[in-house]
């Protein structure tokens, strides 16, 4: 009998490389231990904070909200209908598009912050095309 320690790596599957581990059980399982609506949940979450900051300039606030927010989540935490699940992410997706803010915060270095590409070579000064002598000076 195959112990749960024990992990086994397949190849060749379209997404990479796989890890399958059997349980206590004797079924396999995936290594990450993480459902399809487990992740979807934690996205939606994780999502739902991200707009949330968008909306909420201060700090305190932004604690206070997101405290509501788990509230929201923790509720449901028990439910186990595959069809109620897929309502309420269905809903919360839904609700998350619908309040997403129009302007939503990025970081000056990222692409379209205000900070991005001030500096194109990174301080190794003026690119050659810049720093050459125009053939009709010459």
């Amino acid at each position: 009998m195959r112990t749960a320690s024990k992990i086994e790596i397949f190849e060749g599957h379209t997404s990479g490389v796989k890890a399958l581990c059997f349980d206590a059980k004797g079924k396999w399982r995936s290594a990450l231990g993480r459902t399809a609506h487990t992740l979807r949940v934690m996205r939606l979450y994780r999502s739902g904070l991200k707009n949330l900051q968008n909306w909420t300039v201060h700090r305190d606030l932004f604690i206070s909200e997101g405290f509501k927010l788990r509230a929201r989540f923790d509720v449901n935490k028990f439910v186990t209908s595959p069809a109620l699940i897929e309502k309420l992410l269905a809903e919360g997706e839904a609700e998350n598009k619908e309040y997403q803010h129009p302007a939503p915060y990025t970081p000056p270095t990222n692409f379209g912050g205000s900070k991005y590409m001030r500096y194109p070579n990174n301080g190794l000064g003026f690119s050659p095309e810049v720093c050459a002598i125009p053939p009709w000076i010459r």
